[in-house]
């Protein structure tokens, strides 16, 4: 092995120490005689060095005769340079720092070609050794380690990590395409994600809005599939002129389920000529509808947890959601809108910024990301409706029915309310019947 010549000038550039390491590896074996060992020492010195003018003018006869005696003499003339030691805090601070990114994931680190591994090999392999200078044999900093891993390669690692040999294997051993899978799945989240937080807050409309479907379909109550309307008779007119003429016998209707459940009879209303009569949609009255959907909502819309494993579920739910309802505002005919991890409950008076009941929005100081726009809007809402009030409802499945909530035509998907949680009123004397076109 080719040793190059000391020059003993510059120490930055030729570490002494090392420089005397290297030319004993090479040349010397542990038997080797001292004069060998003085003599290769001497042809290794540049001629006209500072090393060289030292062996020829300054290192006395006496150093010569044995090695351990140049040796001793060679580290008197260039002793050791003094390097600054880490304190504990500052490499407890190189392992808070030392962090992986997402954008880092899959890729392949290392100057040969040979030797390169993935990223979170090579990040895996520098932590272990500061937490070998730290001296933490009981791995009490492994979740600050764990922390500064990117969610898909968290979501991989095994249970049990106690140690740091575990962690380390268990960073190491997750499969590339699996991870690469998992990468691509969290871009795909985050997209869904971002584009909803992006979506305007549609105001509330002052006036009650009908769906055009709606007003084109015949109502129909929750308890019974949508059957043919076969045309009435249209009754007899009341005469004007003779207010005492008793009326005409309506026409008798057909039991329906709702009778069993011993609330308020719900009646046929009659129509004109044009508009012969439907069946009445049950009416809910005041102070029992939007405050009991409301309440519902909030007992069965609950905020996932701020876990690794709430994030994920709240991003597949509502990566569901939006695919299934797009931009419309979440209501009374849809699923439950996701709710943001970590975050109130439904009417707890939340902050509809960060979704942290205790103070309103203008008050907020959150530096985190707002809640969904959509989400804010529902929260609005179902504050607006309960306040203080709390109520605890089962759910039922069934097709969607169309009700009168406070003179509203509402529409309220049973699989996701209870609607025999509403009370009943007659309302043929409440203004226009169904069927009216006045």
């Amino acid at each position: 092995m080719l040793v190059e010549l000391f020059k003993g000038a510059d120490r930055r550039k030729q570490n002494p120490q090392n420089w005397l390491l290297t030319l004993e590896g090479a040349k010397f074996k542990y038997d080797t005689p001292d004069d060998h060992r003085i003599y290769t020492f001497e042809k290794h010195l540049e001629h006209g060095s500072k090393a060289h003018t030292w062996w020829k003018d300054e290192l006395t006869p006496a150093n010569k005769i044995t090695w351990a005696a140049l040796e001793t003499a060679f580290h008197k003339k260039w002793p050791p340079i003094a390097r600054a030691q880490p304190t504990m805090e500052e490499k407890q601070a190189k392992l808070h720092n030392l962090k992986l990114t997402e954008g880092e994931v899959g890729t392949r680190v290392g100057d040969d070609e040979d030797d390169m591994m993935y990223s979170h090999m090579d990040w895996a392999h520098k932590v272990q050794a500061i937490a070998e200078e730290i001296e933490d044999d009981k791995g009490m900093l492994i979740p600050i380690a764990r922390a500064n891993l990117p969610l898909s390669i968290r979501t991989l690692l095994p249970n049990d990590i106690s140690t740091w040999d575990k962690f380390v294997d268990g960073v190491c051993s997750i499969s590339i395409s699996r991870l690469m899978d998992e990468v691509d799945r969290d871009k795909t989240l985050q997209a869904t994600t971002t584009a909803i937080a992006n979506l305007v807050i549609s105001q509330p409309s002052p006036t009650p809005r009908y769906n055009s479907t709606l007003q084109r379909t015949p109502y129909r109550t929750p308890y019974q599939r949508s059957q043919p309307v076969e045309p009435q008779e249209p009754p007899t007119p009341k005469p004007t002129a003779a207010p005492n003429i008793p009326p005409s016998t309506p026409n008798p209707r057909a039991n329906t389920p709702i009778d069993s459940l011993g609330g308020s009879t719900l009646r046929a209303t009659t129509g004109n000529a044009r508009f012969p009569a439907t069946p009445a949609s049950p009416s809910a009255n005041r102070g029992s509808g939007y405050v009991k959907l409301a309440q519902q909502a909030a007992s069965d819309n609950i905020p996932y947890p701020n876990t690794d494993d709430g994030l994920q579920k709240y991003q597949t739910a509502i990566t569901a959601w939006m695919l299934k309802y797009g931009a419309a505002a979440p209501d009374w005919n849809t699923d439950h809108f996701p709710l943001t991890p970590g975050t109130s409950p439904l009417g707890s008076n939340e902050c509809y910024n960060c979704g942290i009941a205790g103070h309103r929005g203008d008050e907020c100081t959150s530096n985190g990301n707002p809640i969904p726009k959509l989400e804010a809007t529902w929260r609005s809402r179902i504050n607006g409706l309960l306040r203080s009030r709390r109520s605890r409802f089962a759910e039922s499945s069934g097709s969607v029915p169309v009700f009168l909530i406070d003179s509203d035509r509402v529409e309220v998907d049973p699989g996701v309310y209870d609607t025999t949680e509403l009370e009943f009123t007659e309302y043929e004397d409440q203004g226009n019947g169904q069927g009216s076109r006045q």
